[in-house]
């Protein structure tokens, strides 16, 4: 009887897409050792689990059966995290762009160059009231 990680493997393999053949081709080792693995007759090493839980997208607790969730993100799901980190990067780059184009204008003392997002925004010295 297949023990809860010979299971866990392959579960996480085919969620991945893979063959046996490409499992193992991406860890280096025999298809027969993934075989084995998911047959319950051997159990990987440890530092190979290291490299299942890299190569399924799956932690080593829901590998080991510690936990019912495997933790994988759909393609889907993926693609839309990605995006939204790309999104972010942007919204970072632009904002570090913002700052040192606000920095220049402060070291030079000038009022903001007209080229500058913030031309419009940034306060314009007041007329000196007189003394009375």
């Amino acid at each position: 009887m297949p023990s809860i990680i010979a299971d866990r493997i392959k579960q996480a393999r085919v969620n991945a897409g893979l063959t046996q053949k490409e499992l193992a081709c991406r860890l280096n080792v025999g298809q027969s050792a993934c075989a084995n693995w998911e047959k319950g007759i051997r159990e990987p090493e440890v530092n190979t689990i290291c490299d299942l839980c890299r190569t399924l997208g799956v932690s080593s607790d829901y590998l080991l059966g510690l936990v019912s969730d495997s933790g994988a993100v759909s393609a889907g799901e993926r693609e839309r995290l990605e995006a939204r980190v790309s999104e972010l990067e942007r919204q970072l780059h632009d904002a570090e762009v913002s700052i040192a184009t606000l920095r220049e204008v402060i070291l030079q003392g000038n009022a903001a160059p007209s080229s500058s997002p913030f031309s419009s925004s940034l306060p314009h010295s007041a007329p000196r009231r007189k003394a009375t």
